[in-house]
């Protein structure tokens, strides 16, 4: 049974666990300033874009990220170690944030496309390596409350990020929230380099 006075011992994570979980908030919440309002941009800021365009560029980016994340899975089970899984972590950060940048200077329907592409494999060398390191890093029955945490601290930033992303968006444009966005997705940077992880976690 679950005793209440033990949620400090719960809590007590190592600075690896809670660098991850910041890691994941910063990236949700730089996406979420401008998810909800993506297709908006497309049909008002991008030459020719429509509906249509919107919802090639959301097929590109789930056809691209479904096939490459059990690729890239499978290699942080199979091939490489715990280093180079932060290695992945570090290629999809810098991806995402390209991707991020890269809508700073659309304006044709090709470069969306082809930055959804980038997306879709970003966030497939994002997601499989962090989760990879949290089985390596969590102990067995302390999985489930930091997942839950983990949930709830991201939504809460999401819930914010998109206000906010809606407020920059209003008085200052579709320009300034993605270059906010893709400052704070590389930032991410930074924090991994606070990891301090060894093949044997």
């Amino acid at each position: 049974m679950f005793d209440i006075s033990k949620i400090e011992s719960y809590a007590k994570y190592s600075k690896n666990l809670y660098l991850l979980l910041v890691i994941d908030i910063l990236f949700n919440g730089s996406w979420s300033l401008i998810g909800p309002f993506f297709a908006v941009f497309i049909t008002n800021q991008i030459k020719g874009g429509d509906i249509f365009l919107v919802g090639l560029a959301s097929l590109l980016f789930w056809i691209f990220k479904s096939l490459s994340s059990p690729i890239v899975g499978f290699i942080c089970d199979r091939i490489y170690g715990i280093q180079d899984e932060v290695k992945f972590l570090k290629i999809g950060i810098i991806l995402n944030s390209l991707s991020l940048l890269g809508y700073f200077f659309s304006y044709l329907p090709w470069h969306i496309l082809f930055l959804e592409i980038i997306h879709g494999i970003g966030i497939s060398l994002y997601s499989p390596p962090r989760l990879s390191l949290l089985i390596h890093l969590l102990k067995k029955d302390r999985g489930g409350f930091y997942f839950g945490l983990n949930e709830s601290l991201v939504g809460i930033l999401i819930g914010i990020s998109i206000f906010l992303g809606s407020a920059i968006i209003k008085f200052f444009g579709f320009k300034t929230v993605f270059l906010i966005a893709f400052f704070i997705c590389l930032s991410n940077l930074i924090l991994i380099s606070g990891l301090k992880l060894k093949e044997s976690s």
